[in-house]
Parts: C-alpha cells; sequence; structure tokens
C-alpha cells in the first residue's frame, strides 16, 4: 500500500472498455513496481466500464476513480493530469496489458539518467484475442529517437508505454485539444525540446490492434495533425528545408515532405522534391503535386498582386482561389 505521495502516477482515461479493462487495471497493479496509484478517467463510459474501476478502488486504495461526462480523450487526461500527485506519471491504455517489470525498468532509468524526461518501451502488438502480431523495433536513444519522430517515421513511443516527469509535461505546455489524435506524438516532439528522451529495448507493454481502437478508427485524420505537428515543431527549432534527410526517405515520407513544403511556402524546394519524386516513382498523385509546386508561387504572389493592381483582390478571395 502507498502512503503519503506515490512515487508514480498511472493516468488511465477509460471510455466503454468492455472486456478488456479488466486485464489492463490488474496489469498495473501487479507492478512488481508498488509505489504508485492509478488515476482512472471514466469519460462517460456506457457499458459498465464506471462500475468495474469502482469494484477495483474499494478492493484497493491505490485506485482513484473519477466518473465524468464524454468529453473526449484530451479533456480526460487533462483532467486526469491534474490529479496525479506522484512526480512521475506513467501512461496506460485500457485495452492493453503492462509486463510486470515495466515500471521498475523505466522509474529505474529516470533515475539514472536525469537528463531524460520522457521514457517509453517496445511494444509486443496482439490482436483482440491477445495473439501476438509482431513486435517493435523503435529506436533507443535521444537523437535517433527524435531524428525518427521529427522527420516523420512515426513516433517511437507508444502513447500507452509512457513515463515522463512531470516538470517536463509542464514545461512544454501540455497535451492540447487541437492535436488529436495525435496529441501524444505532438507532446514528445515537444517534450524533447526541453529534455532527452528513450526507448527501452524490452517489450515490457502488450498493445492490443482492434477496430475500436482510437488509433484504428482515426488514423487518416491523426495522419494529418502529424504532420501539422512536424512543421510546428520544425518552426520551434529554426529548422528549413536544408536540414531534412530528403535523399534518405521512402517514397511515400517524400510525398508527404512535398506537402509540407508547400504548406510551409518552401516552393522552389517543393518543387525540387516533387521532381525527384516523381523521377524515381512516376503516378499520377505525384504529376498533380509536381504541378502544385510548380504553380505556388504564382498562385501565391503573382496572381494576388495582379488582382490589386486591377483592384479586384476581394473577388478573387470571394471565390476561392488556392
Amino acid at each position: 500500500m502507498t502512503t503519503g505521495t506515490p512515487a508514480v502516477s498511472v493516468l488511465m482515461p477509460v471510455y466503454n472498455a468492455g472486456p478488456y479493462l479488466a486485464e489492463a487495471v490488474e496489469s498495473v497493479l501487479g507492478q512488481t513496481f508498488g509505489d504508485l496509484e492509478l488515476v482512472a478517467i471514466d469519460d462517460g463510459s456506457t457499458d459498465g466500464s464506471g462500475a468495474v474501476l469502482d469494484r477495483f478502488a474499494a478492493a484497493d486504495p491505490r485506485v482513484r476513480v473519477v466518473h465524468q461526462p464524454n468529453g473526449g480523450l484530451v479533456a480526460a487526461l487533462t483532467h486526469g493530469y491534474s490529479l496525479c500527485r506522484a512526480p512521475l506519471v506513467a501512461r496506460m491504455d485500457a485495452d492493453d496489458v503492462s509486463l510486470p517489470g515495466r515500471l521498475a525498468a523505466q522509474v529505474a532509468h529516470l533515475e539514472a539518467h536525469p537528463d531524460c524526461v520522457l521514457v517509453g518501451t517496445q511494444i509486443v502488438l496482439i490482436d483482440p484475442d491477445g495473439r501476438e502480431l509482431r513486435r517493435t523495433a523503435f529506436p533507443t536513444d535521444h537523437p535517433a529517437a527524435d531524428r525518427h519522430q521529427l522527420f516523420g517515421w512515426g513516433s517511437v513511443i507508444a502513447h500507452p508505454t509512457a513515463v515522463y516527469r512531470r516538470s517536463a509535461y509542464d514545461a512544454a505546455g501540455g497535451y492540447t485539444a487541437d492535436t488529436y489524435p495525435a496529441e501524444d506524438f505532438d507532446l514528445w516532439l515537444r517534450m524533447a525540446e526541453v529534455g532527452r528522451m528513450a526507448v527501452l529495448p524490452d517489450h515490457l507493454l502488450r498493445y492490443r490492434v482492434h477496430p475500436k481502437s482510437i488509433s484504428s478508427q482515426n488514423r487518416a485524420v491523426g495522419e494529418r495533425v502529424k504532420w501539422r505537428a512536424i512543421r510546428r515543431a520544425l518552426a520551434r527549432r529554426g529548422l528549413g528545408p536544408r536540414d531534412v534527410p530528403f535523399a534518405e526517405l521512402p517514397h511515400d515520407l517524400r510525398y508527404n515532405w512535398v506537402d509540407l513544403a508547400l504548406e510551409a511556402g518552401w516552393y522552389w524546394t517543393a518543387r525540387r522534391w516533387a521532381v525527384r519524386r516523381v523521377a524515381r516513382r512516376p503516378d499520377a498523385e505525384g504529376v498533380k503535386q509536381l504541378g502544385r509546386a510548380a504553380l505556388g508561387p504564382l498562385l501565391r504572389y503573382a496572381l494576388p498582386a495582379y488582382d490589386r493592381l486591377l483592384g479586384r483582390g476581394a473577388v478573387r478571395a470571394a471565390g476561392g482561389t488556392p
């Protein structure tokens, strides 16, 4: 039993977690590192998840349950974080399984590396019935992990594996509503600007993949938000097109980077990248993108200037010319 302030607050948002919730909670309470509290936010569940949480709270004083009307994941995370008492906050999802030594390993890493503010683990992806699908091999050290995220390969820290220092979370500004459903990826980029991050080489969480999971339901939106977060991170860090390792990127990522260059106004770079992409593998989308890159300066500067000269800028703006 934890007395006083726990060493780790485990933050778990819950919304209609169904048959997976009990196993998820038990995997937290069964950690070899026991100096913890579990802050569970029942975000308006309608399937009995709230009652399941209440039963755990009645049996174990380390469990704290808050019931609230459904407000979405970011609202639940933000509210839950405000209730966490420990200097370290660990994330956990209501449909995953933490292996017994997970928190002990992550706390030990943070204690041994004071400059590290965020640590994740490798994961085992499982199907709805718990059968193993595959195992990750995320970069483990800060430079490689940060580069992997910043240049678009994807997040290296699965959200339910994260343990972070409260001081770094606060310094980075916490979760923001406009980055959902990539709120974790955006936060990791900002936290990497506060301190170092790491990913342990051990597979310490079983990550359940099923159709009702947030990541499955919002994949396309999440990709768009992810690239917006990357663009913001580049601007915060003062990085430009010369810093992007375009030659190292796979074909699909090159398409995303041409789009980002266009949105950022890097028109000459966008045209050069689009030419390289189409030359490597011509396709209809790439040709369209090359056209946008070639016409970008004209659409952004020349046509508005011409309209102003003729006194019809408001007409073109109202007509929706890109």
